[in-house]
This record gives structure tokens, sequence and C-alpha cells, in this order.
């Protein structure tokens, strides 16, 4: 049984370590149509136990939230909350905008209102954005001027598409600050994620599960990262080695600036029993790769991979080397959700096992012809193909004949029945594009260019 005293001891350290940083930390939360209710509020909960760590201020860790939607708003800035139970009431409080998905003002509100300078100009920026991956519209050209102003871009999905511009939009390294996982299951990754805010390790690192973000047992090898929250000199000496586990062979490393404290009890810390973190890395139709953590070669045997759909899929099982920490499975089904098991089985003889769901991409597959006809000299007969299963509609996007502005186009959404529309008032030589849509993301658009002249008054 815990003791009073060593529950009391806990309380003390994590009270202490959660003024460990300061930056700013701007979320940037996906409030449209395309997320229903319950995901939203799923969301929420997630930047609620996210951010209750940390103290907030001027000189600690600053908050802002701006919502996405068909008008996207500054929920709250930077200087409105500097405690955490007035950000945790403004986050119940917050309403769900609706509308469409207006990425791309909502990411200009975040560069004019939010990106001003702070006292200490050396704090760093991290921009979280939290998205069902449907639809974002072309954000990769504000997220990169976001990335040369030295903002780190982090993002956590709970949709199944749009993968490839998330690998595109967001700050290396990949495994840490991209994140995709079923809104049921954000919880599994705010530790992680919390520690890749504050910038906590370079490399996988290995994590004290339980522990503040700032207390990490160090790998064998690793090296603590140098892209990280400034950290603030803590003027108490305290020890914080308070484990409840068995097997202890390993010692915690705490950086709190004036005093780095190496607990060198013989009983400090236990052993962390891996895995602790399984996560997908890679996501197709047929297969995902999974990696998981820590590696500790010295007592793991042997790893097992099971995996089955869901929800009462024939289950398929892995065995692999106790040197692996990663594996790709192949052979699955597309828009299909899996549960995956990583057990390791030590030494010791104990066991031990962590699970998480992921849902394979949904296949998009492009449409098989398209065709334009002329009508007049202005218009233009839109046919195509396409009956894919699964199919929900067709996206046309053209060029007006006011069109004035690189890179803005009409567009035009129309039911899975339609196979054909005229579109009127084009520009001469107008790009036409028409893409499919299915239920998570639309596929690749076949495009043709309307060869359209005026006519002559004689």
């Amino acid at each position: 049984p815990v003791s009073p005293t060593s529950l009391f001891l806990l309380f003390v350290a994590v009270f202490f370590l959660s003024d460990c940083c300061e930056g700013d930390v701007i979320f940037l939360l996906d409030s449209s149509g395309s997320v229903s209710s319950f995901e939203y509020h799923h969301m929420l909960d997630f930047l609620s136990k996210l951010l209750s760590p940390f103290l907030l201020g001027p000189e600690q860790v600053r908050v802002a939230l701006v919502q996405v939607g068909s008008s996207p708003r500054v929920e709250f800035g930077l200087e409105a909350h500097s405690a955490q139970h007035r950000l945790q009431e403004a986050l119940r409080s917050t309403k769900q905008l609706k509308g469409d998905t207006n990425t791309v003002e909502a990411l200009r509100l975040v560069q004019d209102r939010l990106l001003v300078p702070r006292k200490s100009s050396g704090a760093p920026r991290v921009l979280v954005w939290l998205t069902d991956g449907v639809n974002p519209g072309p954000v990769e050209g504000p997220m990169e001027e976001l990335r040369n102003s030295n903002v780190s871009v982090l993002v956590v999905s709970t949709g199944h598409g749009g993968y490839q511009l998330l690998q595109k939009v967001v700050t290396p390294p990949l495994e840490t600050h991209l994140h995709v996982v079923d809104v049921e299951f954000m919880e599994l990754i705010t530790q992680d994620f919390r520690n890749a805010i504050i910038g906590e390790q370079e490399g996988p690192g290995v994590l004290h599960p339980g522990a503040p973000a700032n207390v990490r047992v160090p790998p064998a090898s690793g090296k603590m990262g140098s892209n990280r929250f400034i950290r603030k000199p803590k003027k108490t000496l305290m020890i914080v080695c308070i484990t409840f586990l068995q097997n202890i062979n390993r010692c915690a490393l705490l950086n709190c600036g004036v005093f780095s404290l190496l607990c060198f009890l013989s009983h400090c810390l236990s052993e962390v029993l891996s895995p602790t973190v399984v996560m997908v890395s890679e996501r197709g139709t047929r297969g995902v790769r999974l990696q998981w953590g820590p590696q500790q070669p010295e007592s793991v045997q042997l790893y097992r991979v099971e995996y089955g759909a869901l929800p009462r899929g024939p289950v398929q099982i892995v065995t692999l080397d106790h040197l692996q920490n990663s594996t790709e499975l192949s052979g699955l089904q597309p828009d299909t959700e899996y549960l995956i098991t990583v057990s390791a089985q030590h030494s010791s003889g104990q066991e031990r096992a962590m699970s998480i769901k992921v849902c394979t991409q949904e296949e998009l597959p492009a449409l098989s012809d398209l065709q334009l006809t002329t009508v007049g000299s202005k218009s233009v007969q839109v046919r195509w193909s396409g009956a894919a299963e699964g199919l929900r509609g067709y996206w046309l996007s053209w060029e007006g004949e006011d069109y004035s502005y690189s890179g803005q186009t009409s567009s035009l959404h129309l039911p899975a029945s339609s196979l054909s529309t005229l579109l009127t008032n084009l520009a001469p030589a107008s790009r036409i594009c028409v893409s499919p849509v299915y239920r998570t993301a639309r596929g690749e658009a076949l495009c043709c260019t309307a060869q359209l002249h005026s006519r002559k008054t004689h």
C-alpha cells in the first residue's frame, strides 16, 4: 500500500515541477460542421488534460485558442488566462462554431493577432492544430510562413484523411509532432504530446509514466533535446524519487536549472516495463507501421503483436525479436478499424501489453474519364465517369470570368448521382477539375483545360 507520506511527496513534486517552462502555445481547433459534437467535446477534454499541469502567466506558459469554422475567431488570446481554473472554465464554456473548415482564415488570425513578441524574446512559440483531417484547404503556404517565423507546428488528427498534407505542414520529427488517433483514445497520447510541446526530448526517450513532463528516465545513449520551452530555475532542492513499482535498476534525471539532481539512491526509481507507448507512424489503405518503446533489449525476451478487425475479425499474431521496436502490418482491409496489441515478455517472467485502435485509410479511386464540350463562347458542358463504392459526390473547381488573383477559383459540390453539369461565364483557357468525394476525403482530381474563344463581331 502507498503511504500518506509518499502521496504527499508526490503531490509536492508535481506542484513544483509544473512551473517548468516559459513559452506560447496557440491551439487551432477544428470547430467546423465536419466535426461531430461527440468528437468536439473529446477534443476539448483532451486540451483540458493536456494543459492542466502548467502554471500560466507572462513569464510562464501562455495559451491561446483559435476556432476554425466558416468565420474563424480567437476564442481567447495569450494574455487572457494566468490561472488554471480560469483556463479550464473557458474551455468548458467553449461552443462549437460549425460551418465550413476555413483554416486559411484562421491561420491569418494567428499571424495578425497572436504572433506578437513577448518580453522574453527567446521564448518559443508552438502552434497545435487539432483537426479531423477533412478538407482543411490550402494551408501549406500559411503553415510554411509560421515555420519560417520560428513557430513549431504540431498536429493531432482524429480523422483518416489528409495524412500526406499533415506530414508536409508539421515541424519534424514526425514521430512525436504528428499523431493520428481515434477521438475516443486521445487520452492515450496526452503525456507524449505534452512532452512534444515542451520539447523534452530529441529522440524517442524513455518517460516515467505518471510523472510530470520534465522528469525523465534517460535512455542508455540518448541526449536531451535543445528545441524546448525555456526552463525556469528552481531554488528549492527537491527529491522526487517516488515509485510504486519493483525491479529497481535505473535512476531518473531531474533538470531543475539551479540544481540538477541525480537520484542515486539504490531504490530510487523502478524500471519502466516496455511497452509504455505504442503509436502508428505510417498508415495506408492496406497496411500500417507501428512503433513502440522504450527499447529494453537487456530485459525483453520477445515482442508479440496481435491484431484483428473489429468487432469480431480473426486475430493474427506476429512474434518479433527483442531488439525490434517497430513492424509493418500488411494485408489489411481498407477503411477498417483494427485492435492492435503489442506485448513484451520480460526475462523476469512479467508480461506488459498495450493496445491501440487504428483505422486503415479509405481507398479513394480517381475518375476514369473527364470530357469537356464547348457550348457558346463562355460555357462548357462537363461530363465524367465514376462509380466507385462509397462515393458521396463530386467536387468541381474552375476559373471564372472574373478570375484575377492567383489561386482563386470557384467550386461546386454535386451529389453522387450527377455525372455532368454546365459551367458558364468561364475564363479563356479555364482549368476545370473534378474530384470524387468519399466519406473521409476527396480523391485525386482529374483536370482538363477548356479552349474557349470569344466571338468576334463583324
